[in-house]
């Protein structure tokens, strides 16, 4: 038996793993040296050491050895990562609210879906402090009831969603910007009560007498 050992710094040991390969003479195949057993020191470094089986000992062999990085694969599901390109975001006004729709990329298959995330904020606030809502399969959002004169910010990404696929977050889309305005109704409805009010006020209030110059 031939003991060979080597020593690795830690911060190298957590990422790389290496491996002792040998040949027993200058002809033969090279073969990888296993099991490999690894032995904590007091000093800054990590031994490793394995054993290569010598089944003739009696005779003069040539043995050569050398360490590398051990080539290692990792299995990936496909249908468990699939990213698609992130969408492309719009904003529009409807009546007194703002409409959130987008586009995303097709999927090759039909029965491939969309979830959608989607995140809105006042400009001044960060993407931490953001409203999330998340939206299966549905291409809009309408937000109402946002205070007028205020900049926002909104953004969207997808993920596929069918039953045999798990897809991951695309990146978010680029963040669209647009500034609230005026609710135009609740304009137009604030003189005509300023004006009745004032004809109750002072004893003129009638049918006839209510005359609004608009």
């Amino acid at each position: 038996m031939l003991s060979c050992s080597w020593e690795v710094r830690p911060e190298v040991a957590s990422s790389i793993s290496f491996s002792l390969f040998y040949k027993s003479s200058p002809s033969a195949g090279e073969e990888e040296c296993s099991p490999v057993l690894r032995e904590e020191l007091r000093g800054p470094n990590i031994r490793f050491r394995c054993h290569i089986p010598v089944p003739e000992p009696w005779s003069h062999g040539q043995y050569s050895v050398h360490i590398r990085p051990r080539e290692e694969g990792k299995f990936i599901q496909s249908s468990d990562n699939i990213q698609l390109s992130p969408p492309t975001l719009n904003v529009s006004q409807a009546g007194d609210g703002y409409v959130l729709s987008w586009e995303a990329q097709k999927p090759r298959f039909d029965h491939i879906g969309h979830t959608f995330q989607v995140q809105y904020k006042k400009d001044s606030a960060s993407w931490l402090e953001a409203k999330t809502e998340v939206v299966p399969g549905t291409y809009r959002l309408l937000l109402a009831g946002l205070p007028a004169f205020t900049r926002f910010q909104a953004r969207v990404r997808v993920r596929s969603t069918p039953r045999n696929y798990s897809g991951i977050w695309s990146e978010w889309s680029v963040e669209t910007i647009w500034d609230t305005e005026w609710a135009h109704v609740t304009w137009l409805l604030e003189p005509a009560c300023l004006l009745c009010g004032l004809y109750r006020m002072q004893g003129l209030w009638s049918p006839e007498a209510a005359w609004f110059p608009w």
